[in-house]
Order: structure tokens, then C-alpha cells, then sequence
């Protein structure tokens, strides 16, 4: 047993001597320059991080203002009749108030999800999609709208196979539940751009930052590399004297 701790010991302690050993190789100017582009990656890191967060926080914004307007259109449409409770008729037709349909009322998106959730689930879920025509959703993607919390607060959520939206859900006077939603789609191209870009900027920033600050480093520590060039010199007569004389 001490044998076996004796050589992890050694081993230990030769490891050590090696990261020393390749840390003092390390010349003073490569120690500089490892620092400045250190800290440069870390500066570029932070506002990078700040600024995709910030830009995400403001598109999404956006979109849940867009989303509550949509989400009104919805209940507006697709509830009950205010003369349900005695007050006049809203003129809406019949079939806005069933299934999905709501989401063919003027102003809805093309790309907005919709979908009427009662005591038994789900009743109908779908898309409007370019042509202003309704497409269902699969029976995968209708029961993921459960999961939403009728609470009036945008939520994020993944539909199946159609991406990431926004959506709201909104209890109406009859208990049924309308729910609407706006793909994220735009919002995630946009800040992946950003990224990228981000990206290809902080690199060429660092490589930049390489070269000229090789190049400040070697300049500024010249004189440096002068002073211990002399000294050598002045060292190596004196060594040479010391022989000549005791020769």
C-alpha cells in the first residue's frame, strides 16, 4: 500500500512539474496576448448574450401584443352572442361559433392556429394558411393545446411538427375555451441571424485583435528584449575575463 501511494505521489508531483515546466515556456509576450484576446471573448461573449436577450425579450413582446389582438378577434367572433344574455346580437354568423372557423373572421393572419377546447377535450384545432383556408391539425398537435393554462397570458408552446408558438387561451361566458396562436418562426430566424452575425463579427474581431496585438506586444516589449540581450552580452564578457584571468 505505501509503495502504490509512493509512486501516485511521484506521479502527482510530475504532473504538476509539467504544467510548470509549460507555463514558463510561455514567453512574456504570448502571456499578453493570451490575456488581451481572452479578455476581448469575454467582452464580445457578454454583449452578444445582452444583446440576443434583449432583442428576444422585444420581438416577442411584439408578438404577444399582436397575439392579444388576435386573441380578441377570437372571442369576438367565435363566443357567445352578447344577445344570448339579453343584449343585442354581434352579427357574427353561426359558423364562426363552431369548431374553428372563428379564425376566419377579417384580420387573422395568415399562419395563426386556433382551436375550441370544451369539458371533452379538444373540438377542433387548425391553421389558417395562406389561401385564408382552414387546415386541421393532427391528433398529435390538437392534444398538445391541452397543456395550455387558460390564464389570459401568452404561453410559449410546441405544436407537433408546425414549430413553436405563442398562444393564448381564453375562457368564454359558455366555459368553452378559444384559443389562439402566432407561430414564433419569425421571432427565431430573426435572433438566429443576429447570432450569426454575432458570430461571424466577434471572430473576425478576435483574429483582428491577434494580429495587431502580436504586433503592439512585440513593439512595446522590444526595448525589454534589448535590455536583456545587453545584459546577456555583459554577463558572457564577464565569464570570459573570469577564465582569461585564472587561466
Amino acid at each position: 500500500m505505501r509503495s502504490l501511494a509512493r509512486r501516485w505521489s511521484l506521479r502527482a508531483g510530475a504532473r504538476r512539474w509539467s504544467l510548470r515546466a509549460g507555463a514558463r515556456r510561455w514567453s512574456l509576450r504570448a502571456r499578453v496576448l493570451a490575456v488581451l484576446v481572452a479578455l476581448l471573448a469575454l467582452v464580445s461573449v457578454t454583449v452578444g448574450v445582452v444583446t440576443v436577450v434583449a432583442l428576444r425579450d422585444q420581438l416577442v413582446g411584439q408578438l404577444d401584443g399582436e397575439l392579444t389582438s388576435a386573441g380578441g378577434r377570437s372571442v369576438t367572433a367565435g363566443g357567445p352572442p352578447p344577445g344570448d344574455n339579453g343584449g343585442p346580437g354581434n352579427g357574427n354568423s353561426g359558423d364562426e361559433r363552431s369548431g374553428a372557423r372563428f379564425l376566419l373572421t377579417p384580420g387573422q393572419a395568415a399562419g395563426t392556429l386556433g382551436a375550441r377546447l370544451n369539458s371533452s377535450g379538444v373540438e377542433a384545432a387548425a391553421v389558417l394558411d395562406e389561401d385564408g383556408e382552414l387546415r386541421n391539425l393532427s391528433a398529435s398537435a390538437a392534444r398538445s393545446l391541452t397543456s395550455v393554462a387558460d390564464d389570459g397570458q401568452p404561453h410559449t408552446l410546441q405544436v407537433a411538427t408546425l414549430g413553436r408558438f405563442r398562444v393564448l387561451a381564453t375562457r368564454t361566458s359558455d366555459g368553452e375555451i378559444l384559443l389562439t396562436g402566432l407561430p414564433l418562426r419569425a421571432v427565431d430566424h430573426t435572433v438566429n441571424r443576429v447570432i450569426l452575425i454575432e458570430l461571424i463579427v466577434a471572430g473576425g474581431a478576435l483574429v483582428v485583435a491577434g494580429v495587431f496585438g502580436a504586433w503592439m506586444v512585440k513593439r512595446t516589449l522590444n526595448p525589454l528584449h534589448r535590455v536583456a540581450a545587453t545584459a546577456r552580452r555583459v554577463s558572457a564578457r564577464r565569464r570570459t575575463r573570469r577564465r582569461a584571468s585564472g587561466s
